[in-house]
């Protein structure tokens, strides 16, 4: 037990300057939340940021695919959505820096997605996206002390839920197809 808190305090210099500023970080967002549009839906707390939509109608409707998105994760694989939601309080709408689509801070309990995401994708296939973001927190947590090793494990157990939710909602075949291929590629990974 003490060798893993150490081990979580002694972590990189960026988790290091998280866990120093979290609750500058917290009351930065609380802040930011309270002079921008904060939503609750199911539970989480939705920032759509401002500079992304051009008017309060594109905002409402990045919140509608989110809320849709959320609600066939919340029918159709609630231990998902549970394990998302112990994961994250927060989920934030805003272009990323890198180009990618998701990023997750868990020190800050705070998920962020581009708006690209919301939009290119159908609920379903956001739901199921986000059912694969719940199995990979849950899995990171349960692996806290040996996320290194187990990194390539928890990305290929989250693709598996992904794939399993998938076959359950009826996606096309393309979709699958494209999951099941990641899910080979990272088992020829692993076996190598």
């Amino acid at each position: 037990m003490l060798q893993a808190r150490l081990r979580s305090l002694l972590g990189t210099p960026f988790g290091i300057f998280l866990r120093l500023t979290a609750p500058f970080n917290r009351a930065w967002l609380r802040i930011v939340a309270h002079n921008a549009h904060l939503t609750e839906l199911r539970g989480f707390q939705v920032l759509v940021h401002e500079s992304q939509t051009p008017d309060e109608a594109n905002r409402h409707l990045l919140e509608v695919r989110l809320k849709a998105a959320l609600d066939v994760l919340a029918t159709h694989a609630p231990r998902h959505f549970s394990w998302l939601l112990t994961g994250y309080h927060q989920i934030f709408v805003a272009r990323l820096r890198s180009g990618s689509l998701v990023q997750t801070i868990d020190d800050l309990r705070l998920l962020r997605l581009s708006p690209r995401l919301v939009w290119g994708s159908s609920s379903e296939e956001l739901g199921v996206r986000l059912a694969a973001i719940a199995a990979f927190s849950r899995l990171r947590r349960a692996y806290k002390g040996h996320r290194k090793e187990a990194s390539l494990e928890m990305t290929r157990r989250s693709f598996q839920e992904s794939l399993w939710l998938s076959k359950r909602l009826g996606l096309d075949g393309e979709f699958q197809r494209k999951l099941e291929t990641r899910i080979h590629e990272l088992s020829a990974l692993a076996d190598a």
